[in-house]
């Protein structure tokens, strides 16, 4: 015991060192504390994307990034603020044909995903500066719609995932007239005198037999979902003092299911128990193919082609599908919900036989604001992979038109005289082009930072070297006990086997040796 008691005290002593010497700058600042520090994340810079027709045609591409002033803090920003900022970048791409016959590639401008800090409201992401043009005149887009990707960070994009939910699934599940049967039902439940007074939630269940790969069922309203007895299992719950009479409808999308089978009850001590006075009412069950399904939850003055609302729909459904199952927690109204639907422009660039054309684009770009430092920096990200399925691309040149200071780039830039930075390569590097902007140029000593300021670093890194000198002291104590631990064994069970030789033993009589006599 006094080993641990010991080991505690030379514990507790260098964390209260630490503790003092971390707290004894801000011991001063404590009458006016410093704001939290902030950290906001940007949405992804990117180009045209092909998405169809390369032949032989050649491409070189420079970058042109225009960033004189960053983004409003989320607190300040409005939405007139975020539609006239002025981050921007333009990819101006130079296609050569040196085939003998005109050569036409089919492109697309995501537009991608908005950032933290976007204010609430919803915005038309066609307002905010983007633009298509080939050899100096505007070209002809197509609005186009898909599926938001549902990703980690919520900002990354995925070019090839992007452009496979652009231009649809595999339709072999989802033809357009695939069946779809709505099944409606309505649930009466009003409490008895004879059952308990207080309870408020009752539950209604559907269970049903279905296959999984040739049926989806989807249900607009919220349920529970499990397998029991071999049956899927829908379960829902509605208060009963509010609406003593709810309805509940579940549409099947495919081979229709086993009939299914209601139940009616309520929580009593963690057990379920029959609702007496509850009533289940099957109303007609109604048909219709997918299309017309699928078409009627888009809203009258939607701006969503049929054939992109149908594949943003059977996306939803299929994100949002149990693995290995035959249920989707998808409800069809999340499609109206604001950044649900991302937005693309689709065109065509014809590219004359053995000769040149401009294609250029326009697009804003918004970085991850970090304020964790001693410094807000402004992390910029650029897709350059997507450009890697064309078989010839040569030469890039990327400027940076800034009056403030780069850091931290993927790539090399040069300084210009008059500010900004450039640089050119040969061939498309690998990976993505990011950097860092700050207001003031950062020092070496500084670059490295992650979570704190330079400014109170001297401190907390003491601090951590004493808990590293705790830690080995923690573990030179621990060997200390545990080999003294030891030798207490072995001395025990030398004086157990000794004090064992002397023990008569049953069935023998000590007797002294004859030498002893």
């Amino acid at each position: 015991m006094r080993y641990r008691n010991f080991g505690a005290l030379l514990l507790a002593v260098p964390l209260s060192a630490a503790g003092i010497l971390a707290s004894g700058k801000s011991e001063t600042a404590s009458a006016s504390p410093a704001p939290m520090p902030a950290y906001f994340e940007g949405a992804d810079g990117m180009g045209a994307l092909l998405a169809g027709g390369q032949g032989s045609v050649e491409v070189e591409a420079h970058l042109s990034f225009s960033l004189s002033e960053f983004p409003l803090s989320p607190m300040e920003v409005t939405a007139e603020a975020f539609r006239e900022y002025g981050g921007k970048f333009t990819a101006e791409y130079t296609f050569h044909n040196p085939a003998d016959a005109p050569q036409e590639l089919n492109l697309v401008l995501p537009l991608g995903t908005l950032p933290d800090y976007f204010p609430c409201e919803e915005l038309d992401r066609t307002t905010l500066g983007y633009s298509v043009k080939q050899d100096g005149r505007d070209a002809e887009v197509r609005l186009r719609h898909s599926m938001t990707l549902r990703q980690a960070g919520g900002r990354k994009f995925d070019a090839e995932e992007g452009l496979r939910r652009l231009y649809g699934r595999s339709q072999e599940f989802y033809t357009d007239d695939l069946p779809v049967t709505a099944y409606t039902y309505r649930v009466e439940a009003t409490p008895s005198d004879a059952e308990s007074d207080d309870f408020e939630y009752v539950n209604f269940s559907l269970s049903f037999g279905a296959s999984a790969k040739r049926t989806r069922v989807l249900s607009c309203d919220r349920c529970g979902y499990g397998v029991k007895d071999g049956r899927a299992k829908l379960t829902y719950g509605f208060d009963c003092r509010e609406e003593s009479v709810k309805y509940f409808t579940v549409y099947v999308l495919g081979e229709d299911i086993e009939e299914p089978e209601t139940h009616v009850f309520r929580y009593e001590n963690n057990a379920a128990v029959a609702l007496i006075s509850s009533s289940v009412t099957a109303e007609p069950r109604e048909t219709a193919s997918f299309a017309d399904f699928a078409l009627s939850f888009r809203g009258e003055q939607s701006a969503v082609s049929d054939e992109d609302w149908k594949n943003a729909f059977i996306d939803g459904v299929e994100d949002m599908k149990y693995s290995g199952s035959c249920y989707s927690d998808f409800s069809p109204s999340d499609l109206e919900i604001p950044g649900a639907l991302m937005q693309w422009y689709e065109y065509s660039v014809t590219v004359p036989a053995n000769g040149s054309t401009v294609n250029t684009v326009t697009a804003p770009i918004y970085p991850t604001v970090d304020g964790t430092h001693s410094q807000d920096l402004y992390l910029y990200r650029f897709l350059l992979s997507p450009a890697q399925v064309w078989d010839k691309f040569g030469r890039l040149t990327v400027d940076i038109d800034t009056p403030f200071y780069i850091s931290d780039s993927s790539l090399n830039f040069s300084p210009r005289e008059g500010g900004g930075y450039t640089l050119t390569r040969e061939s498309l590097p690998l990976g993505e082009l990011t950097f860092t902007l700050t207001e003031q140029e950062r020092l070496s000593s500084d670059k490295n930072l992650t979570n704190y300021d330079n400014g109170g670093n001297s401190a907390l890194v003491t601090a951590i070297v004493i808990m590293c000198i705790v830690v080995a002291g923690a573990a030179s104590v621990a060997v200390v006990i545990a080999v003294q631990s030891r030798k207490r064994k072995k001395r025990r069970e030398e004086e157990e086997m000794r004090l064992l030789q002397t023990r008569p033993q049953e069935g023998k009589i000590d007797l002294p040796d004859d030498k002893d006599q």
